[in-house]
């Protein structure tokens, strides 16, 4: 659903746009993103053979208003769902605040996009006991080859 409560139609990616992507260059120090698309995990090809990788992607709005597609890594997402709960389809329309890291990435250092959950969030969960860990994660199941 968009931010509007609308359904998102599916449909076969003729041409990759680039831009739909979250990007470091987005990020200037700490950056609130909201989520607003649901999250999906996809199996992607790795090179030219048939082996894959299984990928989180959930869709953010920018500050500026821009829509984009985050391939959120494990740590974000443990992040995310300590504060708002395992299943990420009740994430919608809540907040993150995210930050870029330097890591090795196949060799290459790269800026890598890390979540933090705002501290009014993070004040408001510290009388809270428990977390949310990533024990019943779930996401919608969608095949991409």
């Amino acid at each position: 659903m968009d931010e509007h409560g609308k359904e998102f139609e599916e449909e076969e990616v003729t041409e990759l746009d680039v831009d739909l992507w979250l990007k470091p260059e987005e990020i200037v120090g700490d950056t609130e993103l909201e989520f607003c698309r649901p999250a999906v995990r996809k199996n992607i090809p790795i090179g030219e053979g048939e082996e894959t990788r299984t990928v989180f992607e959930i869709g953010v709005l920018l500050p500026g208003g821009a829509k984009r597609r985050w391939t959120m890594n494990v740590t974000s997402q443990r992040a995310v769902a300590q504060a708002y709960g395992t299943n990420p389809q009740e994430w919608f329309g809540k907040k993150t605040m995210v930050f870029l890291m330097k890591q090795n990435v196949r060799g290459k250092m790269k800026d890598v996009i890390y979540a933090r959950i705002p501290e009014k969030v993070q004040e408001a969960l510290a009388g809270k006991k428990g977390g949310g860990g990533l024990e019943g994660f779930e996401v919608a199941e969608e095949e991409v080859r």
